[in-house]
């Protein structure tokens, strides 16, 4: 009795083993199927991406030179109440406070004036530099190398405005007048034409 309780044993555990080795072999093959499937599918995605990296660079190429160069490199908003603000809640003269700070919004940019006894100290937050100027890249071959990813505007419609103080750009560069030529060039914050900005 005992000899055959073994037997059966043994048979139910050879059976399980043969059971499990069976869905072993399915699960490693269909694993092995989903393996090439991806393999296939980032191929295809590579050359999807190759495709589409090749239409922007021809689409980029179609915008002719003149149109690309006749672009502003950027855009400058003149605020005419870049300071104007702070000044009204200065405290009147005699009373020396130690510290008051006033806090102005102009746009997304924060000036912070401070009056340390009669002294006054602006600190300006940066409103970003992203996509404010354009991509010397987009703008001489007509692609970019960063893409999406470059912090340069490429073409007018990307271009985001900077809010400049109120006298940028209103007198002529000294450099130009020296002779030497502006180090500079379209970011110098003087005049570098007659004509009016």
């Amino acid at each position: 009795m005992q000899r055959q309780y073994i037997f059966l044993e043994l048979h139910r555990l050879t059976k399980e083993y043969k059971d499990a080795s069976r869905k072993l072999h399915h699960t490693i093959s269909y694993v092995d199927s989903l393996r090439r499937e991806k393999l296939l599918l980032v191929s295809e995605h590579l050359q999807l991406l190759s495709l589409v990296e090749d239409q922007d660079k021809t689409s980029a190429n179609d915008l002719p030179d003149s149109v690309r160069s006749d672009l502003p490199k950027s855009i400058a908003i003149r605020s005419s109440g870049f300071l104007a603000a702070g000044h009204r809640n200065l405290p009147p003269r005699g009373i020396n406070p130690t510290t008051v700070a006033i806090q102005v919004f102009v746009g997304n940019l924060c000036l912070i004036l401070e009056e340390c006894g009669g002294e006054g100290e602006v600190v300006a937050y940066s409103q970003g530099t992203t996509k404010t100027e354009l991509c010397n890249k987009w703008d001489e071959m007509g692609c970019c190398p960063y893409a999406e990813r470059c912090r340069f505007a490429h073409g007018i419609n990307e271009l985001r405005p900077v809010i400049r103080h109120p006298r940028y750009k209103t007198q002529i560069c000294r450099m130009l007048g020296a002779g030497n030529g502006c180090p500079y060039g379209h970011r110098c914050h003087f005049r570098h034409s007659s004509s009016l900005p």
